[in-house]
């Protein structure tokens, strides 16, 4: 609902529709029936909405557009061709949102009326009367619309969807509208009867909302309905024992003192506790009926008993039945009868506790002895017998005898009478569970053992023994045997264990041995696994996971010997064992083929194995289906295995040309490996980039590498070589000195003074950076994830500059030139691109109108790409002076400088961008104009430029490269470069409209070649405001600047 200024407020609503509806729209003869049903349905809203309007919810313009948004909306829903659920559906939305804006509103003016009248003294007489209160009829009216238009899409609708229904009862839930909720449910169940969920949410809503249960119409066979209804029954006599305890009020001390005498018999007290469960047993017992043959089934109805109080004896019948029933040929119920003694057993452990606590310690210490000694009886008249002997039978099917079973006499007749591998190895683990808390308890408690320690381990040995001579002896039993071993300090013996397992079964079957054995073997993995894999079948995929292991672990122990046959056999195995499955917990670092591959090279790459390491990512990528296989199980894992081999043609030795056809080749089959994501549009921009850089072109005459300049040879070579070619690349190892003298850039521009600040100036095009940071956080530690480049001046402040000078680690390239400088001004640059981020670009490519010589820069720290192209008068300069070289005006030179490199450069002839690639550290690099000759006037003996010399700026501009004559148009609307246009009281151009409707910068007068266009100053800085588009086209008579 749109805001809106109030109009005059409606008058009576009766005979005044026309106020609301006066923008009806003219319909054909056809449509008279349904206009007038829409118009009849809009006037019966007439009396609600003026409420609305009156009490101030809603201003008059607002009821007008709910009546025009409802009137469009009638129409749709209304008409006879193709009615759509999402008219429907929208209609309902709209109104609900209306409803949610009528709430805070109406809430909103209450708060203010009671303000209003707290102020004025009033009493709130009316909250008594509030509860019994009628709604305003404008309250009422939306809620009532929305029920309305609910019926009306379930009608057109609701016989084919049931999601329809769910979402009206969802509705109905956060409005607490029980009763429209029961009818939606009991019509929805007539629909859809196989619903289980629709069943589950009905006897949730009755039982929980209105206090009634509902027994089950649902299918027999539906496992969740049996479980939900019994839940339900379960939940009615928790509620039932609460308020009886209420009623009676609670038990006191005093009572609790007296309780066996208020209570009466306890057997009485558990059959009343057992009386109350009488429709949850029917439950339990209507379901086993239904589905009498699944352990599980049963084991989850024990489950649910064991989220309630007082449940013991249903526990208890449950589990009896399961005994009884299924407990012949099946584990699950012995193990569920034996983990049901032990549940008793701790119970009742914390029942005694709570009574020792209570009583005298003279007291205390007879009942702990009594209790041992009787404890000790029982045990020796029911313990098992030791292997060999026979154990006790089962004394009757009734609970009662039941009970004298303990945790070990359940799962050692279980093994007689179900002997079976499965048994056999959950007997074991639960026998070693209980041991291992019985323990724990002793340890805990400072208690004595517990008899059953003893008698445990001596049954998992009888166990054991008896296994080896079976057939369904396992791995899974050695593994276990082998852990017990071992907790008994008895490293030789389970090792023995192992070895002899292994000799005995094929690897196949003993796969989890053989992994296990190299993991604690003192012969170590390698020799172990190596054999493994020598008898093992080749076209079974334990042969492919002893190969794994095998290869983690030589690369674990940097053992290259037939590593990389090893590697081969990966890569021609992988494809024959698809789908790529992982190794849950990889002793040796490798849970699979990709990972195997991406660690294999990282491996080599940390050796300095160029060779090897680009086979490996060849084999992956470009020889085999590999690349495509491992991109589809993941993604993120196969991105950077291709930044590995990225990075490794990067940094390799070699020729440049080399390096750039290998990075070409790489990006091409990345692009087409990540084809139609937007992976694979930044490998492309990548391939574009190392494209548009080119070949080196004539790289020995156009750059110095020589790390040893300094004398005067070397000297007159630089001046030599930048008089031909106007720029020389200076390779140096200056991170010695870097490192000592750390700058701190951020606290370096806090200190300038308010005009050096003013130069800050953001070179990254499109904005990457937020320029809401401020300069000092850009500049300083924090901030890793900040993306931007930055620049600024330090001139104005003399102090600041010569301090900052002195704290550089390099003030001039080459100590043998004697360089000149035509101001105080230092330029200072830096960039931040974090890792998996695209290269950041600078400026648009352009020249800078500058006098002096040239520009050198100085790396500070991380990296800076310069993209080199030559201009026509630098390639006039080359005709001119016969310099070879076979440069041409497209002909583009990429620059890498790294720490410590120097580039001089003459940008006023030298086309140049910039890019910061993704890297860890901020890249900084400082620069200093200078001249090669001194100056003939106004220049000091020191070089330096005298006081007075005009000072450097950090903004955009556009100059004429040639002179134009008056009347020139020198770009066009849709040519306009990525820069503003300077005003002037005395502006050399101007924006007119061209024929075709588009506007074009045309000169006033004649401009000489190196004056800046400027237009004449406007009368509101905000007519200068726009959009900011990136350079596309080159101009025959302008250039950007970006230091002026």
């Amino acid at each position: 609902v749109c805001l809106v200024e109030d109009k005059p407020v409606l008058a009576e609503p009766k005979g005044t529709t026309q106020n609301f509806f006066e923008e009806s729209p003219v319909l054909p003869t056809s449509s008279f029936t349904m206009a007038e049903d829409v118009q009849a349905a809009l006037d019966e809203m007439v009396p609600a909405l003026k409420d609305l309007q009156d009490r101030g919810v809603f201003s008059s313009n607002e009821i007008h557009q709910i009546v025009d948004r409802r009137r469009s909306t009638e129409y749709d829903v209304r008409r006879s061709t193709n009615p759509r659920k999402a008219d429907y559906l929208r209609y309902i939305q709209d109104e609900m949102n209306l409803e949610a804006l009528r709430q805070l509103r109406t809430k909103k003016i209450q708060q203010e009326e009671r303000e209003r009248e707290r102020k004025e003294g009033k009493k709130d007489d009316k909250k008594e009367d509030v509860a019994g209160m009628e709604k305003p009829l404008g309250d009422k009216h939306i809620v009532k619309l929305i029920h309305n238009l609910w019926r009306r899409t379930l009608i057109k609708y609701g016989k084919s969807d049931v999601g329809l229904y769910l979402q009206y009862a969802e509705y109905c839930k956060e409005i607490k509208a029980h009763a429209a909720l029961s009818r939606i449910l009991a019509e929805a169940l007539q629909l859809f009867p196989h619903q289980q969920g629709l069943w589950i949410e009905a006897a949730s809503h009755e039982f929980f909302v209105l206090g009634s249960r509902v027994f089950s119409h649902a299918p027999e066979a539906q496992q969740d309905l049996w479980i939900q209804l019994f839940c339900l029954e379960l939940h009615f006599c928790e509620r039932l024992s609460a308020r009886s305890t209420i009623l009676q009020g609670g038990a006191s001390k005093e009572d609790g003192k007296n309780k066996e005498t208020v209570a009466g018999d306890n057997d009485d007290d558990d059959n009343a506790k057992s009386d109350r469960h009488k429709i949850a047993k029917l439950v339990y017992k209507n379901a086993v009926a239904a589905i009498p043959d699944s352990v599980s089934f049963r084991l989850r109805f024990w489950d649910q008993c064991r989220l309630f109080s007082d449940t013991e004896r249903l526990q208890q019948e449950i589990v009896e039945s399961t005994r009884t029933d299924l407990c012949k040929d099946n584990a699950e119920a012995w193990m569920a009868w034996a983990l049901f003694q032990w549940e008793r057993k701790q119970n009742r452990k914390e029942e005694d506790q709570d009574k020792d606590d209570g009583s005298d310690e003279e007291e205390e210490e007879q009942e702990e002895n009594n209790s041992q000694d009787g404890s000790t009886k029982k045990r020796s008249a029911g313990s098992i017998a030791s292997k060999g002997s026979a154990s006790k039978k089962l004394k009757s099917d009734s609970g009662d005898e039941g009970d004298a079973w303990s945790v070990l006499d359940i799962l050692r007749r279980a093994t007689q009478e179900l002997p079976t591998e499965e048994m056999y190895l959950k007997a074991v683990r639960m026998i070693t569970r209980y041991i291992a808390t019985l323990q724990q308890e002793e340890e805990d408690e400072d208690e004595d053992e517990d008899p059953d320690v003893a008698l445990g381990f001596e049954l998992l040995e009888t166990l054991f023994d008896e296994a080896a001579k079976t057939q369904f002896f396992s791995a899974d039993l050695v593994m276990e045997q082998t852990l017990l071993l071992q907790r008994l300090n008895k490293k030789e013996a389970a090792i023995k264990c192992l070895e002899d397992f292994a000799e005995q079964k094929p690897v196949t079957e003993a796969l989890k041995v053989w992994i296990y054995l190299a993991e604690i073997s003192e012969k170590g993995p390698i020799p172990i696994l190596t054999k493994a894999l020598g008898g093992a079948d080749m076209n079974h995929p334990s042969y492919y996971e002893v190969l794994l292991h095998l290869f983690g672990a030589k690369l674990e122990a940097q053992d290259d010997s037939n590593l990389l046959a090893l590697f081969q056999k990966l890569v021609l195995l992988t494809p024959g064992f698809l789908p790529i499955s992982e190794i849950e917990e990889p002793i040796f670092g490798i849970p699979h083929a990709p990972n195997a591959c991406l660690q294999f090279l990282r491996y080599l790459r940390s050796k300095g194995d160029t060779v090897h390491a680009r086979k490996v990512y060849r084999t992956v990528i470009f020889e085999s289906s590999l690349g495509n296989i491992f991109n589809e199980f993941d993604e993120d894992m196969m991105v950077t295995f291709v930044e590995e081999a990225v990075a490794l043609e990067q940094d390799s030795s070699g020729k440049k040309a080399d390096k750039r056809n290998a990075l070409v080749r790489l990006l091409e089959e990345a692009s087409k490996l990540f084809e139609d994501t937007e992976l694979g549009r930044k490998y492309q921009e990548r391939l574009r980039e190392v494209k548009l850089a080119g070949p080196p072109t004539n790289e020995g005459a156009l750059f110095l590498e020589d790390t040893t300049m300094g004398t005067g040879g070397s000297a007159n070579l630089l001046n030599e070589k930048f008089n031909k070619f106007q720029v020389v690349f200076l390779r140096r190892d200056c991170s010695g000195a870097i490192n000592r003298t750390p700058i701190d850039f951020g606290g370096l521009f806090d200190g300038l003074t308010d005009e050096d600040k003013a130069s800050w100036c953001i070179e990254t095009p499109g904005r990457h950076q937020d320029e809401n940071v401020a300069p000092v956080e850009f500049l300083g530690p924090s901030m890793p994830a900040q993306r931007g480049y930055c620049s600024f001046l330090v001139q104005k402040d003399e102090s600041a500059y010569r301090n900052t000078l002195d704290r550089l680690p390099l003030q001039n390239p080459l100590s043998g030139i004697h360089w000149h400088y035509p101001s105080s001004a230092l330029w200072l640059f830096v960039g931040r691109n974090p890792l998996g981020n695209l290269n950041l670009r600078g400026r648009p490519e352009h020249t800078d109108s500058i006098t002096n010589d040239g520009t050198w820069h100085f790396q500070y720290s991380g990296q800076k790409t310069w993209f080199l192209r030559p201009s026509q008068q630098l390639l006039d300069h080359f005709k001119k002076y016969n310099v070879a070289t076979n440069c041409t005006a497209s002909t583009r030179i990429r620059v890498e400088c790294r720490q410590g490199d120097i580039l001089c450069v003459n940008t006023r002839l030298w086309f140049h961008s910039t890019a910061i690639p993704a890297q860890e550290t901020k890249s900084i690099s400082y620069a200093r104009d200078f001249y090669l000759k001194e100056f003939e006037a106004g220049r000091g003996d020191n070089g330096q430029s005298v006081e007075g010399q005009g000072s450097m700026t950090n903004l955009d501009g556009l100059y004429a490269v040639e002179n134009i004559e008056e009347g020139t148009v020198i770009f066009s609307e849709k040519d306009m470069p990525d820069c503003e246009l300077h005003s002037s009281t005395n502006p050399n151009c101007e924006v007119v409209e061209l024929d075709d409707g588009t506007s074009a910068l045309v000169s006033m007068r004649s401009i000489k070649a190196g004056e800046f266009f400027c237009v004449a100053e406007s009368d509101s800085e905000d007519d200068a405001s726009g959009d900011e588009e990136e350079l596309s086209v080159e101009h025959n008579h302008c250039t950007v600047v970006p230091g002026i």
